[in-house]
């Protein structure tokens, strides 16, 4: 399987933790590349900065989908790729779409940290408007600033991860951000409460929709 890591910020090295955490997921005969804008926000995290990634993403994805079978999306949020899953004729995964898919239909409730302000709000309207309230009752952003390191996001998510721990009214939590999503490994050492990770899930269901596209079944092309 031929895999496509496509960070939609500008963070080089960011691109670097998250491809170096989802070779871990991958099996033998498998291959990953790694693709980031060379222009764009070094953070998502507002309307127009969306707007900024989707046009890079629009200009880089198409030519580099002919040399992968699935695209892993390294942002936990809606950027909007719709039309792009139909030029390209590829599964476009992101952190997000794996997180509700599976949680969906697992019969758990996860709270959400995310990493601002903005995220709390755009995911409570993606949410209610895949009608999962039920299994997302809580979503918080952590206070760090874009550009916090490994440390100092690690001494950030510790106490929050333990607040929701003691609660005890969650299965589990779900680091919503791209620079959360690397840390899942070493904060679940830390702590009793399941961590659910994004970015093997985004690997799990890209690889299961490239094996067995929708349209496989009935033996008809895409439109």
């Amino acid at each position: 399987m031929r895999f496509l890591l496509y960070n939609p910020n500008s963070n080089v090295a960011l691109t670097g933790e998250l491809g170096r955490t989802l070779q871990s997921f991958l099996q033998s005969g498998d291959s990953l590349d790694t693709a980031t804008p060379t222009e764009g926000p070094p953070f998502i995290g507002s309307d127009e900065t969306i707007c900024r990634a989707r046009s890079s993403m629009a200009e880089v994805l198409p030519p580099r989908t002919a040399r992968t079978d699935a695209v892993i999306l390294g942002c936990f949020g809606d950027l909007g790729v719709d039309d792009l899953r139909r030029q390209t004729g590829r599964p476009i995964v992101s952190l997000w779409d794996a997180c509700w898919a599976e949680t969906a239909l697992s019969g758990q409730r996860f709270a959400i940290l995310t990493t601002s302000p903005f995220w709390v709000e755009r995911l409570r309207a993606d949410i209610n408007g895949h009608g999962l309230a039920g299994r997302f009752p809580m979503v918080r952003a952590i206070e760090a600033p874009p550009s916090a390191g490994r440390a100092q996001l690690l001494r950030i998510c510790r106490p929050s991860i333990d607040e929701l721990a003691q609660r005890g009214d969650v299965d589990g939590v779900v680091l919503g951000g791209a620079l959360l999503a690397v840390l899942v490994e070493e904060l679940q050492r830390d702590t009793q409460i399941y961590l659910y990770d994004t970015l093997r899930a985004a690997t799990r269901i890209a690889r299961a929709l490239a094996v067995a596209p929708p349209h496989a079944a009935s033996g008809r092309s895409p439109a």
